[in-house]
């Protein structure tokens, strides 16, 4: 992931990577699942200390219609609402199909 070019002047501007991976915390979810799957303790520390937030939907081109819009259209509009609610949010990167 952090070989993709949006991390670029992050890297730039860090470049000590290990200070860089420091920064890093990734967190579980799951897009179709109430309150994104997410503990409460995530989802304030996210509300709080995020200020990067990088999604990735399904990219299974195989599957369902309706399972693919539960996952790469609600699933990103509630990170959207989530990222929203963040107190230093200054990106929101989304990958998908």
């Amino acid at each position: 992931m952090l070989g993709s070019r949006c991390f670029n002047r992050w890297k730039e501007e860090t470049p000590d990577i290990q200070q860089l991976l420091d920064k890093i915390v990734p967190v579980s979810g799951d897009l179709i699942k109430p309150n994104l799957g997410m503990s409460q303790d995530d989802r304030q520390m996210i509300i709080d200390d995020c200020n990067i937030i990088y999604i990735a939907a399904s990219v299974d081109f195989n599957s369902r219609l309706d399972q693919a819009i539960e996952i790469n259209i609600d699933g990103s509009l509630k990170v959207q609402q989530l990222a929203k609610e963040c107190k230093n949010i200054e990106c929101l990167t989304h990958m998908s199909t």
